[in-house]
Formats: C-alpha cells, sequence, structure tokens
C-alpha cells in the first residue's frame, strides 16, 4: 500500500491484522513484516491507517491468503455429443465437449486419432 500527503506532511502508520497470535515488527513503519503462528487456510487481513499528524487520515486494507492451498478438483465433464454412434475406417466423427472447472480457469481440449 502506498499513500502521500499534498502537504509533504509526514505520515504515520498504524497496522492491525486478524491474525491474533502473530507479532507486527515496527507498529507504525510504512512497511511491515508478521510472525503469525497461526496453522492452516485462511485469509490474512491487514488493515493500515495512515495521518498526517494534522487531522487527516485514510484507511486501507488487504486480504491475502495463507497456508497451502485447497486441493484442485478436477474439471467435469457435463455433456458431450458425437456425430455418428458408428464410423467405417478412414470416416470422421464429430465431437462436441461442455466441462466446468471448479476454479474457474481456463479450459483446453485437446482430441487424439484413434489407432487402426
Amino acid at each position: 500500500m502506498t499513500a502521500s500527503d499534498a502537504d509533504g506532511d509526514v505520515l504515520t502508520y498504524a497496522w492491525t491484522s486478524n491474525c491474533l497470535d502473530g507479532a507486527l515488527r515496527a507498529w507504525r513503519a510504512r512497511s511491515q513484516v508478521l510472525f503469525c503462528g497461526r496453522r492452516g487456510r485462511y485469509e490474512l487481513r491487514l488493515v493500515v491507517t495512515v495521518s498526517d499528524g494534522r487531522g487527516g487520515s485514510t484507511t486501507g486494507q488487504t486480504t491475502l491468503p495463507v497456508g497451502k492451498p485447497t486441493a484442485i478438483e478436477a474439471p467435469t465433464i457435463t455433456g458431450s455429443v458425437q456425430s455418428l454412434a458408428e464410423v467405417e475406417a478412414g470416416g470422421n466423427v464429430n465431437f462436441s465437449v461442455d466441462a466446468t472447472d471448479p476454479q474457474s480457469g481456463a479450459l483446453t481440449f485437446r482430441g487424439c486419432r484413434p489407432r487402426v
């Protein structure tokens, strides 16, 4: 996070977080290093209030994922259609496949030619 003061006043920074057992080093510094002993997967919320010492202040916040990511789930095929049920050697069959990704990622499709 960055902050500036139009009058050039010296800014002070006051940080808080939802890491109850953590320790922020230099609570009033512009940059922070947070040591959080909490285990597991969670969202770490950091809030900073910036003040100019003359009554002006603003607050910003960010949320960071902490811990190992949850297991990645495989895409699911939700439907498929083929143009022919049977085809002779050398013939063509058209396939159409619909699929979804639980993580909302982009999907790619790849086909292969059967061995005859």
